[in-house]
């Protein structure tokens, strides 16, 4: 798991250089999802983070409490969706005895 997506072309192309293969020897996952992550040359897998809804509602919260800021303030909970590209392999549970 690496912090941002660019920090993860950054891991992956240092363990390109190392010869290290991706996704076979180790998978990679970032968060972020920036449009470069899906036109990378290998796929980043990556979580977004819906940063456009996110502020579509904070704008809209932030009007609502200033036209009545003696409401209570509003909780809005949004999931994160996991984008799977080609920087990760399906999980394979170790043998017994391998």
């Amino acid at each position: 798991m690496v912090s941002n997506d660019m920090m993860a072309i950054g891991f992956v192309e240092h363990c390109r250089e190392s010869g290290v293969k991706i996704p076979e020897r180790i998978s990679v996952v970032s968060f972020d999802n920036i449009v470069f992550s899906s036109l990378y040359d290998i796929g980043l897998t990556t979580v977004s983070q819906h940063v456009r809804e996110m502020s579509e509602h904070a704008a809209r919260l932030m009007l609502k409490q200033l036209k009545t800021p003696r409401e209570k303030p509003e909780r809005v909970i949004l999931d994160p969706t996991l984008i799977v590209r080609r920087t990760t392999c399906p999980y394979v549970p170790e043998q017994d005895g391998e």
